[in-house]
């Protein structure tokens, strides 16, 4: 599970088989929630939104699969229970399978989030769109993974687009040593890091790793080395 404190989860399951299995994935709701299935941009999605109230979008990817919404029940005390609904991806397949699913909590009034799997090499790779936010992800299994204007060796390479900006405004890195954007290397470790958090600091970046340190590099030098 990847938390982005203040913003959203992104859950990766994993499932290793060589046999043919029938996937469920359940999310509980709220006896008071409503929860829709609605096409998005990337396809089919859940949102539980009401216009002057706070509410949560759900995106989940796979090979194949779809939504349901059946009637559960929650207890909030001994004794007694209220029908809630509950919103399933299903999913039947062979071999080996994975779930990538992106839970975002929504204020009132916020714009509806799209997300989108796009074209990835090596890996898989996902765009997040909130507002004139744009967020990228990228998922490997530590050897390179490459979309159109990404490459990249960690197992998780999250950053943030500010609208019109060509560098991120922050970045989130897992588990790797090597980012590049639009063929400029950003970042070449000499081993490999357990984690990088870097956030834009006017035309610099503020950067830590797992070793404990923190240094700041200049978004126009050519590369970021560490």
């Amino acid at each position: 599970v990847l938390f982005l404190k203040g913003d959203y989860w992104v859950v990766r399951d994993r499932v290793e088989t060589a046999g043919a299995h029938r996937y469920d994935l359940y999310f509980h709701f709220a006896p008071e929630t409503d929860p829709a299935i609605e096409r998005g941009r990337g396809g089919v999605c859940v949102r539980e939104r009401t216009s002057d109230a706070a509410g949560f979008e759900l995106f989940t990817f796979c090979q194949a699969g779809g939504w349901r919404k059946e009637q559960g029940w929650v207890s909030e005390c001994y004794g007694q229970r209220a029908a809630a609904p509950v919103l399933i991806f299903s999913n039947e397949a062979a071999g080996a399978q994975e779930f990538i699913t992106f839970m975002l909590p929504k204020p009132a009034q916020a714009p509806r989030t799209q997300v989108e799997e796009i074209e990835a090499r090596g890996g898989r790779a996902f765009e997040v769109l909130d507002g004139d936010r744009r967020d990228v992800l990228l998922l490997g299994d530590g050897g390179p993974v490459e979309t159109a204007s990404v490459a990249s060796d960690f197992e998780w390479a999250w950053m943030r687009f500010a609208p019109g900006a060509s560098t991120p405004e922050e970045l989130l890195l897992i588990n790797g040593r090597q980012l590049s954007l639009e063929g400029q290397e950003l970042l070449r470790a000499g081993r490999r890091l357990g984690y990088v958090v870097a956030r834009r600091d006017g035309d610099r970046v503020r950067m830590e790793t797992d070793g404990g340190e923190s240094f700041a590099v200049s978004l126009q030098s050519p590369a970021m080395i560490r």
